[in-house]
C-alpha cells in the first residue's frame, strides 16, 4: 500500500476503511497536498522521484482524513439518524429497507435520505453494504462457512451478487481476499501475483479519494 507493508499498513487501511465520518470540513492544507499530488501525476520528467513524493503526499493526506474524520465523528448525532444507524449496526446480516428505516426515525422516506447523508457522509443504502462486508470480512474468516453460505447468510441473492459487491467495496472477490490473507499468514505477503503494482494515476488517486474529502 503505497510502497509501503507490514501490520502497521493493515492497521492505516483498517482506519480508513472504518473512518466514522465520510462528510467532514477538510482544510487547506489537505487541499494543497492533494493539489501538489495531482500536479506531480502530470509531470513525466523524474518519474521516480515523484512517484516517492506522490506516495509521501498521499500517506500524509490520508493521515490527515483520518485525524479530520475521528474529529467530525466527536459530533453527535440527531437521535433519529443515531437511531437508525445504530439499528444498522445491530444487524448488519439484514435487509434493511429505506421504508422501515425512515418510519423508525419518524421520518418521511425523502427527508430521512436527505439527513442521512448529511451527517453520516454516505447513503442508507451504501452504509447498510458496508455494514455488511465489514461483517462479511469476519465471517470468512471465523466460521467454517463457504462463500455462498455467507452470502446467504448476509442477505444477497447469490453468489456472484455478493462476490460483485464485495470486489466493488474491498477490489478484489472474496475468494481472492482469502488467498490474499492466508498469503501474509504463509510469509507470501509480498509475492506478485497477491499484490500486483499499482499506478498512481490522476484517475487512480481520484477514484481513491473520492468520499474521502470533502470541503465546504
Amino acid at each position: 500500500f503505497l510502497g509501503a507493508s507490514g501490520e502497521h499498513v493493515d492497521t492505516f487501511v483498517n482506519a480508513l476503511w472504518n473512518l466514522p465520518r465520510r462528510n467532514f470540513l477538510g482544510d487547506r492544507q489537505m487541499g494543497k497536498l492533494l493539489a501538489d499530488t495531482m500536479r506531480l501525476c502530470w509531470q513525466p520528467e523524474e518519474q521516480l522521484l515523484n512517484a516517492n513524493r506522490i506516495a509521501a503526499n498521499m500517506v500524509s493526506f490520508l493521515l490527515m482524513v483520518v485525524t479530520a474524520a475521528r474529529n467530525k465523528a466527536q459530533e453527535s448525532l440527531s437521535p433519529d439518524i443515531a437511531s437508525a444507524v445504530k439499528w444498522i449496526e445491530l444487524h448488519p446480516d439484514q435487509n434493511h429497507h429505506i421504508n422501515d428505516l425512515a418510519e423508525r426515525a419518524h421520518l418521511s422516506v425523502s427527508r430521512f435520505k436527505n439527513k442521512f447523508v448529511e451527517q453520516v457522509g454516505l447513503s442508507p443504502g451504501d452504509y447498510i453494504l458496508r455494514n455488511k462486508i465489514a461483517l462479511a470480512k469476519n465471517l470468512l474468516f471465523g466460521d467454517r462457512k463457504n462463500i455462498t453460505e455467507i452470502a446467504m447468510q448476509l442477505g444477497f441473492s447469490s453468489h456472484q451478487h455478493f462476490s460483485g459487491t464485495f470486489k466493488r467495496y474491498i477490489g478484489c472477490p472474496p475468494s481472492a481476499y482469502v488467498a490474499q490473507r492466508r498469503g501474509k499468514e504463509c510469509g507470501l505477503e509480498n509475492h506478485p501475483d497477491l499484490y500486483p503494482p499499482v499506478r498512481m494515476t490522476p484517475r487512480y488517486i481520484g477514484e481513491f479519494c473520492h468520499g474521502y474529502f470533502a470541503e465546504e
